[in-house]
């Protein structure tokens, strides 16, 4: 029964709530000598159905005080009731009640309090960035492997199962229509292929068709095409799927591009559209004329004082550090040594690491090697690269066929702005995903506008047909090494996904060579996605760019380019460029960023030697431990 001389009360604070809100109920009126001796049993029910409403906290070290949310309650009158019970156990003799009601109001909906990053609006440059991506992927291996199968062993009927953009099927269909409809030889009977490219040696002719084709190939797929028509026109997804991609709204990357263009005048005709670089330069010779578009007029412009109009409004998006890294990945040396195999001539050293291969004359590839070792003095040679390569980003190669290079003009500083745009990047996608602060793109726009500026000074002499030049020479050997032939001497990981059918093949010579266990592949993502990001910073405006939001809209842009990118460098050099520099112990990173990745290559290929020595057994006391020498470049 209960105590008569306890008449418990509770205390509503307040008694009146919102649907969200919280009220404090408190046990009143008990003796405090008693007030830890009872078990206060609190429920707060519905006054109808008499089920429990809300949510009710008791605190612990309190019992007599109560918590009640009206998470979930109607809106009305709510009972409130409280039973003491003797012995403080939920199962004791009543001692006392209490009863009361609570007043559920109407109340706001829940808030959701969020933080998110600062929205910068695209800039004009947004359409040509996603140009450049266009561009690198038509240029890409895989499609130029699909082009050369449709243009030289393609049928009509392959056209509608190509998975290209409509408008380059009609570039590939014309191209295919130069070899089908030449005229044969009446002696030979063989057609005259790209008669312009003939090479004077016999027996070259399916070479001389590799070479042709893989010319068309890059002026079908490289470049701007049509910078006053249709930005996407023929070469890629529509505009309105890029808009989807990139969350624009239906006719906004139009716009944009045409914000991004600059008008020049022309020989006192109507303006022409270019690039924005391409504009200031024009500026600097507004007294030379532009020639015209037609053939007769190109032709001219050649010969005579006149900028070309077909470079200056489409320019060619190619970028010679895609073949610096590919050259040192070895796609260049994995040729050469097999094209010293193939002339029975032995490499360096005792032990011929290709001396089983055997390429039978029946099938195309030994006629196609034939062709290429006797086409060698019309390609590029390793010191007219490396002479480039340190003109154009004062970069360098090792090896013994490589000259000493004293260059007339190096872009010695150009190594250091690169990795530092890079790391100042790396910082402000740190910043930029903490939505606590908001994040500082001016660092970032001061290294775009350094690297901008030794860009510029080094697209002199051999800019524009050296890179044409190496990529052409390049993609053909990739070609040829993807070849099916090689997988009968050259041994194959075929549980190894390559993305390309040439990197199994170059890892391959390799691993016979010692060249080195880091797979090609990462060297081919420094090329590719090192020339996008130069190409996104060279046709930029940036030296009057002074607007950080630019450069921030340029960093979130190429975020993804720009971590492979730094992914792929550390997996090859070793050497983390978005390391912090804060603690003592990476002090050295600095240093190391700047000094050339072939040092850092060939480093680590020393190392890796030595431990191989190591695992096989260790010298004997008193014997000395030589460290193995690092291959070296050679010519075929």
């Amino acid at each position: 029964m209960p105590d008569p001389k306890i008449n418990p009360t509770i205390n509503l604070n307040p008694a009146e709530i919102a649907q969200n809100g919280i009220a404090r109920l408190v046990a009143e009126n008990i003796p405090a000598a008693k007030q830890k001796t009872y078990w206060y049993d609190w429920k707060v029910t519905h006054p109808t159905t008499g089920r429990d409403v809300g949510r009710l906290t008791v605190d612990k070290s309190e019992p007599w005080v109560a918590h009640w949310a009206a998470t979930g309650a109607d809106v009305g009158v709510q009972d409130v009731s409280l039973i003491l019970r003797e012995g403080g156990k939920p199962t004791g003799a009543e001692a006392g009640r209490a009863q009361d009601v609570i007043i559920v109001e109407p109340g706001p909906a829940p808030i959701n309090v969020s933080l998110a990053r600062v929205e910068v609006p695209d800039t004009p440059q947004v359409p040509f960035w996603d140009y450049i991506r266009t561009s690198s992927d038509g240029l890409s291996f895989n499609n130029y492997e699909k082009f050369l199968d449709y243009v030289l062993c393609g049928t009509p009927k392959d056209k509608k199962d190509l998975d290209v953009a409509p408008g380059l099927q009609d570039s590939w269909e014309a191209e295919r229509n130069k070899l089908t409809n030449s005229i044969p030889d009446p002696h030979t009977g063989r057609r005259d292929y790209f008669p312009q490219t003939r090479i004077p040696f016999p027996d070259v002719e399916s070479y001389r068709i590799l070479k042709a084709a893989t010319e068309a190939f890059l002026m079908t797929n490289c470049g701007v095409f049509g910078l006053d028509l249709d930005l996407f026109s023929g070469i890629g997804p529509s505009l309105i799927d890029i808009e989807e991609q990139i969350g624009l709204g239906a006719g906004e990357l139009d716009r944009l591009w045409r914000r991004f263009l600059t008008k020049v005048k022309a020989n006192g005709g109507p303006p022409i559209e270019t690039l924005p670089y391409l504009a200031i330069v024009r500026q600097k010779v507004k007294d030379v004329p532009l020639t015209g578009i037609s053939e007769d007029t190109r032709l001219a412009g050649e010969i005579c004082y006149a900028i070309l109009r077909e470079k200056f409004t489409h320019p060619c998006l190619l970028e010679l550090i895609w073949s610096y890294w590919h050259e040192e990945g070895m796609l260049v040396q994995s040729l050469n040594a097999i094209s010293m195999r193939f002339q029975n001539r032995r490499g360096p050293g005792d032990i011929d690491p290709l001396a089983g291969m055997t390429i039978d004359p029946l099938r195309p590839l030994s006629n196609l090697l034939w062709g290429y070792i006797q086409d060698e003095q019309h390609r590029l040679t390793v010191a007219r690269r490396v002479y480039e390569y340190d003109h154009e980003y004062g970069l360098t190669l090792i090896g013994q066929a490589v000259p000493l290079v004293q260059g007339a003009d190096t872009r010695s500083k150009f190594l250091e702005a690169f990795h530092n745009l890079l790391h100042r990047a790396s910082i402000f996608y740190k910043e930029d995903d903490d939505t606590t602060m908001i994040a500082d793109s001016f660092p970032v726009l001061n290294a775009l506008r350094e690297v901008h500026l030794l860009l510029a000074e080094g697209a002199h002499n051999q800019w524009g047909d050296l890179p044409w030049t190496a990529r052409h020479e390049m993609l053909m050997q990739q070609w040829l090494l993807a070849r099916p032939e090689f997988r009968e001497f050259l041994p194959s990981r075929v549980m190894v996904p390559y993305p390309e059918p040439w990197m199994e093949r170059v890892d391959a010579v390799r691993r016979l060579q010692g060249w080195g266990d880091t797979s090609v592949r990462y060297f081919s993502d420094l090329g590719r996605f090192g020339e996008q990001i130069v190409l996104s910073i060279r046709f930029g405006n940036w030296s009057n760019i002074f607007d950080r939001n630019e450069a921030a809209d340029w960093a979130r842009s190429w975020r993804q380019e720009v971590q492979w990118y730094i992914h792929a460098y550390q997996t090859v050099t070793g050497v983390d460029l978005s390391a912090e520099m804060a603690d003592v112990r990476q002090a050295e990173q600095a240093r190391e960023r700047a000094l050339q990745p072939a040092f850092h290559i060939q480093r680590r290929l020393v190392e890796q030697r030595t431990r191989a020595q190591v695992a096989v057994g260790r010298p004997r006391r008193g014997q000395p431990s030589q460290a193995p020498a690092p291959p070296q470049r050679v010519q075929p």
